[in-house]
């Protein structure tokens, strides 16, 4: 597992960390023509989304002797054309300290590419955030004490948007509560379906569902809450008072 540290602007940052993975023998993988494709059709999307990601995948693309549109577009298709459901977490709350579990239901061959970075970028949260990824994180706890980690969920058809890669990195670097990640969630433009468990140190808990077309939000029952590989909400389209969602944090 790699641990890097991750610190100054994005460009730089995404730039150095590059810069050491190639000279240590790392190539960037060949992109098919399908993902570059669907990664096309993502990138304005990102853009609007988080500007800042840009300039990280500008600075690793140039870092590794890659070019922008492969890079992104590799991290964009993650996940899209792969629905297999994997990892499960639960989060408790014993009146004192928030208590997270999860597996991660990896592939051997990925362990190799596996980090828990330190991540310290100026103007952001700093975090510590795991990956299986150069770029984006799988779950996190940040400087603020918000723990938020993604389970996958099959999910129907193909949507141009952002996979969980990109809102667990957002998050972890932007917020500062559950109730500010879920508003984040409620607007994540996602091109695939996950469950996201959010917690903080007050005791707020919370999984959000998501899937390309729409969202739902879990609440704790007896201060412990859990997610797996399957969203757990009779619908997840069905209606919920997010004034009293809001009140609970």
């Amino acid at each position: 597992m790699y641990h890097p540290r991750l610190k100054g602007d994005a460009y730089g940052a995404g730039k150095h960390y590059a810069e050491i993975l190639y000279k240590n023998g790392f190539r960037f993988p060949k992109v098919t023509e399908e993902n570059l494709k669907f990664g096309e059709s993502c990138k304005a999307i990102l853009t609007e989304f988080d500007p800042n990601i840009m300039k990280e995948i500008q600075g690793f693309a140039e870092g590794c002797h890659s070019s922008f549109e492969e890079v992104s577009s590799f991290l964009l298709s993650i996940g899209v054309f792969e629905l297999a459901g994997q990892c499960s977490i639960f989060s408790a709350f014993n009146g004192r300290e928030i208590i997270i579990g999860r597996n991660y239901d990896m592939l051997f061959n990925l362990k190799n590419f596996t980090e828990s970075s330190l991540v310290c970028f100026e103007g952001k949260n700093k975090y510590v955030g795991h990956s299986d990824c150069f770029i984006g994180k799988v779950d996190g706890i940040n400087q603020h004490g918000l723990f938020v980690g993604i389970t996958s969920v099959p999910h129907d058809g193909i949507k141009p948007g952002l996979n969980f890669y990109f809102a667990v990195k957002y998050i972890l670097e932007n917020c500062c509560t559950v109730g500010e990640g879920i508003e984040v969630l409620k607007r994540f433009p996602s091109s695939v379906a996950n469950n996201y468990l959010l917690a903080d140190p007050l005791g707020n808990m919370a999984v959000v569902e998501v899937t390309p077309n729409d969202y739902q939000v879990r609440l704790p029952t007896n201060n412990y809450i859990h997610c797996t590989n399957h969203h757990e909400s009779t619908s997840v389209s069905e209606s919920w008072n997010w004034e009293q969602i809001k009140r609970t944090f």
